[in-house]
């Protein structure tokens, strides 16, 4: 319960520098964005809820490559938490850190997208006589994306791979 209020105070610290970050304008700044051919944020705030299967919670970073004029790719580095002794005590506790792709055909980052996770995580099993250690996490899936103001997204996802569970359904804010 501590390392959910802690994320959950790390995750707030980082949406006020982000809020902050982004409010700020000067004509200087847009100036610069124009010339270089900034049409759009780059870098934005990630939080992805798991309800679904293994609750859990992730935090991140994101930044937008475009590819081409149709293609771009968010890059997000994230780190996580998923607890299912939530619901079936003793089971299954992990956190660790990810790297995630997702892959858009169109230069807004809207519709659908497919997506590709690798990192590491932590497991812990209490109820079991295995010890504790670090696994893979190594997914792919896919998803649709939503804008639901002028910069921010809300996305649905589904990961099957090689992880502390097999199947993950995510709900994603790109803030």
């Amino acid at each position: 319960m501590k390392k959910v209020i802690f994320v959950l105070i790390l995750l707030c610290i980082m949406a006020y520098g982000h809020a902050a970050e982004n409010t700020f304008t000067s004509n200087d700044t847009t100036k610069i964005n124009q010339k270089i051919g900034l049409e759009g944020r780059k870098n934005f705030l990630y939080l992805r809820v798991t309800p679904i299967v293994v609750p859990g919670i992730a935090v991140g970073f994101t930044n937008r490559f475009n590819i081409s004029q149709n293609k771009v790719i968010d890059l997000t580095l994230a780190v996580n938490y998923h607890d299912l002794d939530l619901f079936i005590p003793g089971i299954l506790k992990s956190f660790g850190v990810s790297l995630i792709t997702e892959h858009f055909s169109n230069s807004q980052a809207l519709g659908f997208f497919s997506r590709l996770n690798l990192g590491a995580e932590y497991i812990n099993k209490p109820s079991s006589e295995e010890k504790a250690g670090w696994i893979p996490n190594a997914t792919m899936g896919f998803g649709h994306s939503m804008q639901f103001n002028k910069s921010s997204y809300i996305r649905l996802s589904l990961e099957i791979g090689y992880t502390a569970i097999l199947v993950r359904i995510n709900v994603e804010f790109v803030l």
